[in-house]
């Protein structure tokens, strides 16, 4: 069953933040299944860095940020 096709913003924010902020937090700000995630993390080659959660509280701010602000957030 194939869905929804990934855009380049969903993409890129899946490249910059996989790996440093928790899966489940990436689920919800792509609107996406964890397994939809982990594919296409798969597919892309990205990889879980042993040091996870070490931007998290940096990274919260600016997707809090970009999520709450309706021109940054086009989805």
């Amino acid at each position: 069953m194939k869905g929804r096709t990934w855009n380049v913003f969903e993409v890129k924010l899946l490249q910059e933040l996989y790996g440093i902020v928790p899966t489940n937090v990436l689920c919800t700000l792509l609107n996406r299944s964890k397994q939809s995630v982990y594919s296409k993390a798969y597919r892309l080659g990205l990889s879980n860095p042993k040091n996870k959660g070490r931007k998290f509280k940096f990274i919260n701010i600016i997707v809090y940020d970009i999520y709450s602000n309706p021109y940054l957030c086009k989805f």
